[in-house]
């Protein structure tokens, strides 16, 4: 087993010391949803998103944040659309 398996697992330090997303070692190892930062012993999940609608990203979720499938991709794009409202726009990168 392993976590790119979609199934729950459990934070060990072994997680928390591997970069993600091009980061220092665990600084990006959070819920994708919530930004909960994860810490030994939590449950996550690696969600495999790229197969839709431009969810795109696998996230990882935590237990809380861990709706199921359909809702985590629902919500990626619920927030993207967001986004592209404008309404977020201190975020957005500014063109030139």
């Amino acid at each position: 087993m392993t976590w790119t398996d979609g199934k729950p697992f459990v934070a060990t330090p072994e997680h928390l010391a591997m970069r993600w997303n091009c980061q220092g070692a665990g600084e990006a190892f959070r819920c994708a949803l919530c930004g909960h930062k994860f810490v030994v012993g939590d449950q996550v999940r690696w969600q495999f998103t790229n197969d839709t609608q431009g969810a795109g990203g696998n996230p990882f979720v935590c237990q809380t944040c861990d709706t199921g499938r359909e809702a985590i991709i629902a919500e990626i794009l619920r927030r993207r659309a967001e986004l592209k409202t404008g309404k977020w726009w201190w975020f957005l990168p500014r063109e030139k």
